[in-house]
């Protein structure tokens, strides 16, 4: 399994094969949230706020947590995790602002993303370019 793959299965909205991707191989955990960005600049993080698959962003918040843990002596493993969850697109939009800007489009799986990224560390106060 690669990166791309992990990427294709959450862009079609597989949650629960991007979810067994990721237990199958969490060290690739954090190398997903760092994935390439897309041409409007969104990450996986953002694809998987505005289509609301909170499974998909618990499963990669535990592991990446989980790293986060193995590798406490390392005080920069916190501050990449923070980077990767207030990442901004070409228009400043972070994972929040997507999991809020999809609540009224789905179930409650984007107000349950935007939770879960707020539990994880990003910037509620984080203001976009427009």
């Amino acid at each position: 399994m690669t990166l791309r793959d992990l990427q294709g299965a959450c862009d079609e909205g597989r949650a629960s094969e991007t979810c067994e991707m990721l237990n199958a191989a969490p060290h690739l955990a954090m190398e997903a949230l760092k994935i390439s960005r897309l041409s409007d600049g969104q990450g996986l993080l953002h694809l998987i706020a505005s289509h609301g698959h909170h499974d998909q962003l618990s499963v990669l918040l535990r592991l990446v947590r989980a790293l986060q843990e193995q590798d406490a002596a390392n005080p920069s493993r916190a501050e990449d995790i923070r980077r990767c969850v207030d990442a901004q697109d070409k228009r400043g939009r972070t994972p929040l602002h997507a999991a809020a800007g999809a609540a009224g489009n789905s179930d409650n799986g984007a107000v349950l993303c935007a939770s879960s990224l707020i539990d994880a560390g990003a910037a509620s106060s984080a203001v976009d370019l427009q």
